[in-house]
C-alpha cells in the first residue's frame, strides 16, 4: 500500500452523495480541496462547480481544518468522513 496517500470518505452535501476517495496526506488543506473539488466536477460532468470558498470539515469532530496545514498534520486519518462544503 502506499504510505502517501489515505482512504476517506468524502461527503458533498449539495451532491447528496459521498465518495471514496484517496488524497495525498503531504499536501495541504489548501490543495487537497482543489484536488477533491477537480475530481468531483469531473465525477458528477460539471454538476458540482469549480470553487475557491470551500472547506474540508471533519464530520465527527465538526472540525473545520485550516488550508496551511498539511493532511498528516491534521492528523486526517485512514477512514476518516470529511464534507467538502
Amino acid at each position: 500500500m502506499n504510505n502517501n496517500k489515505i482512504l476517506i470518505n468524502l461527503i458533498v452535501p449539495t451532491l447528496s452523495e459521498n465518495y471514496n476517495i484517496f488524497i495525498p496526506i503531504n499536501k495541504t488543506i489548501a490543495e487537497t480541496i482543489i484536488l477533491l473539488n477537480q475530481t468531483i466536477h469531473d465525477l458528477t460532468d460539471g454538476k458540482f462547480p469549480i470553487s475557491k470558498n470551500l472547506s474540508l470539515i471533519n464530520c465527527d469532530t465538526k472540525e473545520i481544518y485550516n488550508y496551511d496545514y498539511s493532511v498528516k498534520v491534521c492528523k486526517i486519518e485512514y477512514g476518516s468522513t470529511l464534507a467538502l462544503v
